[in-house]
């Protein structure tokens, strides 16, 4: 059985204060650094075999939270970025509705092939990102993978994996330092647990 432990990054006060970072590099908080802490004790006595993350700073830092009970060797992949929202990045949702209404009427319309000015859709960053992921569990037939990652990207993999496609993207709560975990058994995915944040409970 090959086990997939998807990680959402700490809090950033991107997220604190509702915004969509996309690809800005943004750093973790003083809440998220102690939120990494907590996910990594959690995780301090499972063993793992490898190691991803996107390489932006706040996945990568609660990948490297995690690591220090590890020493494995990291491997950065930008496939697993989370959704590009160009010109959108940095902007609250009130934001824009307030300076896109139009587009954003667009955007509820048709939320999977709609693309934000300067960005991806969200049928292109699913494509991006499940097709890393198809070609990782092709390529590894057991054993536990740590995926450090970020909540578009997480939701992404997880519809992917148990069948509901682009659509069911929404349909996920993916929390900051959860744990997602899928079972692949001879190449078929079984949701095991979803946005696990117990560790968390009293920060």
């Amino acid at each position: 059985m090959l086990e997939l432990i998807l990680i959402r990054h700490g809090e950033t006060e991107g997220n604190r204060k509702r915004i969509y970072q996309g690809w800005t590099d943004t750093k973790l908080n003083e809440k998220g650094l102690r939120q990494a802490e907590r996910l990594a004790l959690r995780l301090r006595d499972k063993e793992l075999d490898y190691i991803y993350s996107s390489p932006l700073e706040r996945a990568l830092a609660t990948a490297l939270a995690v690591n220090r009970y590890h020493g494995l060797d990291i491997k950065k992949v930008d496939n697993i970025k989370e959704i590009h929202f160009g010109d959108w990045e940095n902007m609250s949702r009130q934001q824009l509705e307030e300076l896109y209404p139009d587009y954003m009427k667009k955007w509820r319309k048709d939320y999977s092939d709609f693309t934000a000015p300067g960005g991806e859709s969200l049928e292109a960053a699913y494509s991006r990102i499940n097709w890393w992921l198809e070609k990782l569990i092709k390529n590894n037939r057991k054993g536990s993978i740590l995926i450090a990652s970020h909540a578009g990207a997480i939701r992404a993999m997880v519809s992917g994996l148990v069948g509901r496609g682009v659509e069911g993207h929404w349909n996920y709560i993916i929390s900051n330092c959860s744990i997602t975990t899928i079972n692949v058994f001879d190449g078929f995915p079984v949701l095991a647990g979803l946005n696990d944040v117990s560790h968390l409970k009293d920060l």
